[in-house]
C-alpha cells in the first residue's frame, strides 16, 4: 500500500536525525521512500527546510516537483493559512468549523496540528503495512499519522483548484477597488476644474 505519513516531533532535531537516517535508506524489505520533506511552523506559517526525492516525478530529484512538494506549496499559501485559522478544507471545498478536528485531510491535519515552532516529518511510502515504517520511530517522542497517498494525491488537487479560484477572486477585487479608486479620484477632479469655472465667471 502507498501512503503519505506525517511524524510531527516536538524537539526539532529529532526530526532532523530521522530524515537523516531515512534519507540513509529509502529502499529496503520493510519499505520504499519515494519522496519525504521536512517541515516547520515558523510565526504560524508552514515552510520547507529540507527533502529528498527518488527523481521518479523529476528530472533533477527536485523533491518540489512531486506531491509533497505540490501539498508543502499549498500548507505554505492562502489555503493553508486559512485552515491554520480553523477552516477546513474537505473533499475539495472550504467548509465550516465543525469539520475543523477531521483528520482525514493532511492539509487539514497539519495546518491545525503543527504548533509554531513544531517540526514534522512528511513522507511519501510504500510499504505491506504501516507498522513496517512506525517502527523507525520506536522510543521517540513523535506524533504518526497516516493518509492513503491517492486520497491525498486527489485532495491536493482539488486544493490547488481552489487556491487557484481564491487568487482569481482577491485578483477580481483588487482590480474593482482600483477602478472605485480612480472613479473617485476622477470625480473629485471634475468637481475642481467646475468649481475654477464657477469661480472665474463670479469675476463677469
Amino acid at each position: 500500500m502507498e501512503s503519505v505519513t506525517m511524524v510531527t516531533f516536538p524537539v526539532e532535531s529529532q526530526a532532523y536525525e530521522t530524515f537523516s537516517h531515512l534519507k540513509g535508506d529509502p529502499v529496503n524489505a520493510s519499505y520504499t521512500i519515494l519522496q519525504m520533506v521536512i517541515v516547520k511552523n515558523e510565526d504560524g506559517v508552514i515552510v520547507p527546510k529540507d527533502g529528498f526525492d527518488s527523481g521518479t516525478d523529476t528530472t533533477d530529484d527536485t523533491w518540489m516537483g512531486g506531491l509533497l512538494g505540490a501539498a508543502v506549496g499549498i500548507l505554505g499559501g492562502p489555503v493553508g493559512i486559512l485552515l491554520g485559522g480553523g477552516v477546513g478544507l474537505l473533499a475539495g471545498s472550504l467548509v465550516d468549523d465543525s469539520n475543523a478536528e477531521d483528520d482525514t485531510s493532511l492539509i487539514a491535519y497539519c495546518s491545525r496540528s503543527l504548533l509554531p515552532g513544531q517540526t514534522a516529518v512528511i513522507a511519501l511510502v510504500q510499504e505491506d503495512d504501516t507498522a513496517d515504517f512506525d517502527t523507525q520511530f520506536e522510543g521517540m517522542d513523535c506524533a504518526i499519522m497516516h493518509w492513503d497517498a491517492a486520497e491525498i494525491a486527489d485532495e491536493v488537487e482539488q486544493a490547488e483548484e481552489v487556491q487557484a479560484q481564491l487568487a482569481k477572486e482577491a485578483h477580481d477585487k483588487l482590480r474593482a477597488q482600483r477602478r472605485a479608486d480612480r472613479h473617485e479620484a476622477i470625480e473629485k477632479k471634475r468637481e475642481e476644474i467646475k468649481q475654477k469655472f464657477e469661480d472665474f465667471k463670479k469675476k463677469f
